[in-house]
């Protein structure tokens, strides 16, 4: 029986490799790097495993049939690929572990506000001595912008731990973990109300920059910004000059429009500014081969596959 031909674009290659070859005989796998040069003119592979296509590679891929992503955002998949071929090609998104390591990420910085433990920090390094009043996140409201499996886990979270929780998602749904949801346009009515605003939508033309100073005016003076999506989401000037007029009150940003955040940006230098080098969210190996290998037997029956993409919409 003749194998399936499978590519792995990652820079954690060896490791996607080693345990699907240990889980799936019936794979024909080839793998590379992918911050380097692609090692080939043409590739046979049917599947790709990766989380982005660098220039040039997807023209390399002329049987490509399915693109499996490692990543939950497929934005970085889906603008490489020719209008001329997408009726060819399906692209399907990971989810794995990411929603329990983004909602905890999440609490961990609610949490670290409502203890003011950037001042008993500070208080340590100066070998201060003075006490601390911190507050409970049950007396704050968290609002999520993106309402799929990350920001309902998010939500879940926030809810166990008595906060007020709101979403916003484009279309109406249930949303057992929150107290209000808003729908289409109507997210922006959300941000006076939020004490914590989580950002968990993907990366598409309608939600590049859908941060800016418009929204962040209307934003209590005493609001944490938590971007753990995309940094193009964000208006980084707007966020830059809202946070040093004290606008709102911190900001907490995993992801940045430029990364890794040179070294001069001026996020550096704020007291208010929680940075993390896009951590958020692991992409565990074994979790996302697992995802992986449900999808692909079902791809081996002709079955549809789970948590596919689309391309009108941008996720």
């Amino acid at each position: 029986m003749e194998k399936t031909k499978l590519l792995i674009a990652h820079h954690r290659h060896e490791r996607y490799r080693e345990y699907l070859k240990s889980r799936e005989p019936g794979l024909d796998i080839d793998s590379f790097d992918i911050r380097e040069l692609i090692p080939f003119e043409t590739h046979n592979a049917e599947i790709l495993i990766g989380w982005k296509l660098t220039k040039g590679l997807f023209e390399r891929l002329p049987r490509l049939r399915w693109i499996s992503a490692a990543a939950a955002g497929v934005d970085m998949i889906l603008e490489g690929i020719p209008q001329s071929r997408r009726s060819e090609v399906v692209v399907t998104k990971a989810i794995a572990t990411m929603p329990d390591f983004m909602a905890e990420y999440v609490l961990t910085f609610v949490l670290y506000h409502m203890r003011r433990l950037h001042e008993i920090e500070k208080q340590r390094r100066l070998r201060t001595w003075r006490y601390v009043m911190s507050n409970l996140a049950s007396r704050h409201a968290l609002g999520v912008i993106g309402y799929g499996p990350i920001g309902a886990r998010i939500a879940e979270l926030a809810k166990s731990i008595g906060m007020t929780v709101y979403a916003a998602k484009r279309t109406p749904s249930i949303c057992p973990h929150c107290d209000r949801l808003f729908t289409g346009n109507g997210w922006r009515k959300m941000l006076p109300l939020c004490d914590f605003l989580v950002i968990a939508v993907p990366l598409t033309s309608r939600t590049d920059r859908m941060i800016g100073a418009r929204e962040l005016v209307s934003m209590k003076g005493n609001a944490v910004l938590i971007n753990i999506s995309r940094g193009q989401i964000v208006d980084e000037a707007a966020l830059v000059d809202a946070l040093r007029s004290e606008t709102i009150g911190g900001a907490v940003l995993d992801v940045f429009r430029k990364e890794p955040l040179p070294e001069t940006h001026p996020f550096w230098e704020m007291d208010n500014v929680v940075i993390t080098p896009h951590c958020a969210g692991p992409s565990e190996e074994v979790a996302i081969c697992e995802e992986f290998l449900e999808n692909y037997r079902r791809w081996q029956k002709g079955e549809p596959l789970e948590r596919v993409a689309d391309f009108e919409s941008g996720y």
